[in-house]
């Protein structure tokens, strides 16, 4: 017998169980019936990325790109869009990626030391460049110097800060890279045209300054918008903060300033983009987001034959997947869940799912019927057919309605969203039931749902 630790479990009994969790790690589903023996202490609650359609995405885009006479920097903030930085960052950086674009110096510091442990790539200039699009907070600019990051900047503080960082550091005139940001009609991030000067003073070579002055870029506020106007007025401001950077004898290296939609905007945008960068004597590049998991905005899907036909070559890399975990047979009155917003009208088979708002699952999917009016939530697949959610969701778990679905079994493989068969539930269907876009969907799904490497 082991010794008893605190827990009350021998050290030999833990030893056994952290055996069995890795060969639970390493074992693989069951293809045709979507069986899962599982073994281990795992919460039969995961998403799989498929890396294969990250890949195929990224090679669609990147081609498309090229052709405008662009390149690509592959937007992964936010945990690479809810996908997980740690399979996507790595798989985005060997499949060539030249630039990754991230929310935070904490997460570019993250991206850069999963690199080096992933691909044994210490040295950060054999990794791509990253650049940090929400700017760089007080006290990060060490940071950033260690880790070779490029911040985006447009205001007065986040300048000093840097210079400051840079000569303490011993960084000689002109060596940390830095990209400008100008508000050309989102008012969010970057500086207004009518401050624009004061700004570009400060990389003159006369001022002393440790920065660099490498990229100029703006973000469109509705880029999937080809009638409103907006885009075509965004696009000339750009032109005169890119005049004004030249009329002060300033030349970037990078310019940017478009995003999935724009890829395929038949509008004409991004043909602007690159002929203003050319008139610089600048690079182009485009930063795809959610395109490269397999999406596009729903208003896309109208915008022209160029949007349809990548719309159709997207492969959606996120599935999201759980186990039935409890059956139980309810009667005619019951009520289901918490406030009993759901009642039955007749005998119902009602299937329990380990998914619930903790996981990202909304309450917005939950279902109510005992009001005047009712309210029908989500739908999920269990064995190639959908089930209803029936009730509130909750913390940690979810009621749906199998009665129509012969022969469920606890263990049975459950899609929230993904295919199973030839049924299937996008993040867009999750979307339009919760009132949102796929993006809050993608990016909701919680951190303690795991994130698999598939294919």
């Amino acid at each position: 017998m082991g010794a008893t630790v605190g827990n009350g479990f021998s050290r030999d009994c833990s030893r056994r169980n952290e055996a069995e969790a890795g060969k639970d790690r390493r074992s693989q589903r069951d293809g045709g019936a979507g069986k899962f023996y599982y073994v281990g202490t795992m919460r039969p609650t995961w998403v799989e990325i498929s890396q294969s359609a990250l890949r195929h995405n990224f090679g669609v885009l990147r081609r498309r790109a090229q052709a405008a006479g662009a390149e690509l920097i592959g937007v992964i903030k936010a945990d690479a869009y809810g996908h997980g930085l740690t399979i996507c960052g790595g798989l985005l950086a060997a499949t060539g990626a030249p630039w990754l674009g991230v929310t935070s110096v904490e997460e570019g510091v993250h991206l850069r030391q999963l690199l080096a442990e992933e691909s044994g790539l210490t040295d950060y200039a054999e990794q791509p460049r990253i650049l940090v699009m929400g700017g760089a907070w007080k006290g990060e600019a060490e940071a950033v110097i260690e880790y070779c990051l490029t911040p985006v900047v447009w205001e007065s503080y986040q300048l000093e800060m840097l210079e400051q960082g840079a000569r303490r550091a011993g960084l000689e005139h002109g060596k940390l890279a830095v990209h400008l940001e100008v508000d050309t009609g989102m008012s969010r991030q970057g500086v207004a045209l009518d401050g624009l000067g004061a700004v570009l003073q400060r990389f003159q070579p006369s001022s002393g300054t440790t920065l660099k002055f490498e990229g100029l870029h703006t973000h469109y506020a509705a880029a999937e918008d080809q009638v409103g106007g907006m885009n075509e007025q965004q696009t000339s401001r750009f032109c005169k903060a890119a005049l004004a950077a030249r009329h002060a004898d300033l030349w970037p290296r990078y310019l940017h300033g478009g995003n999935s939609s724009t890829l395929v905007a038949e509008d004409g945008t991004l043909k602007r983009l690159h002929e203003l960068a050319r008139g610089l004597g600048a690079h182009l590049m485009v930063r795809p987001g959610v395109a490269l998991y397999g999406y596009l905005l729903p208003e896309m899907s109208h915008a022209g034959e160029r949007a349809a036909a990548l719309a159709a070559e997207l492969r959606p890399v996120l599935e999201w997947k759980t186990r039935v975990i409890g059956l139980r047979d309810g009667h005619a009155g019951d009520r289901v869940g918490y406030g009993g917003s759901w009642r039955l009208e007749s005998q119902r088979r009602i299937a329990l799912l380990p998914v619930g708002y903790a996981d990202g699952y909304s309450r917005r999917l939950s279902s109510a019927n005992v009001t005047d009016s009712v309210t029908e939530g989500g739908d999920v697949l269990i064995r190639a057919q959908r089930a209803p959610v029936i009730g509130l969701v909750s913390m940690d778990l979810t009621m749906v309605d199998v009665t129509d679905i012969p022969d469920v079994e606890i263990g049975d493989e459950v899609v929230l969203i993904g295919v199973q068969g030839e049924s299937r539930i996008s993040a867009e269907e999750m979307a339009r039931v919760r009132g949102t876009i796929s993006y809050e969907v993608l990016c909701g799904v919680g951190a303690r749902v795991r994130r698999v490497a598939v294919d």
